[in-house]
């Protein structure tokens, strides 16, 4: 496996997995284990931070490999999910931060 399908593998795996616990979080809020959703937002945070990581990798690859480097659609779809996961995350802080407003805890 080249260095460009490395990062974009981890990009992946790591946007997923912070999909997953964001999701995960919100369970938890829902069921007013506002402690228990803080845990899996920060784990989300830094999983989607290192997919952010290998981004910002694979960014650097393509700058040092112009003539030989292809877009591919794995590569989009890698792009595409630490996107979508940073994008959940940020609005699941803001609706556990609602619920427990809601709940008068702080």
């Amino acid at each position: 496996m080249d260095q460009s399908m490395e990062y974009i593998m981890q990009m992946i795996s790591f946007g997923g997995e912070g999909k997953s616990l964001v999701l995960q979080a919100l369970h938890h809020a829902e069921e007013e284990q506002f402690a228990a959703s803080l845990e899996k937002l920060q784990m989300a945070r830094d999983s989607i931070n290192k997919g952010r990581q290998a981004h910002a990798k694979m960014l650097t690859y393509e700058a040092n490999h112009q003539d030989d480097f292809r877009v591919s659609m794995l590569l989009l779809h890698g792009a595409d999910y630490v996107s979508n996961a940073e994008d959940m995350l940020e609005l699941a802080n803001v609706l556990v931060r609602i619920m427990k407003k809601e709940k008068g805890e702080r």
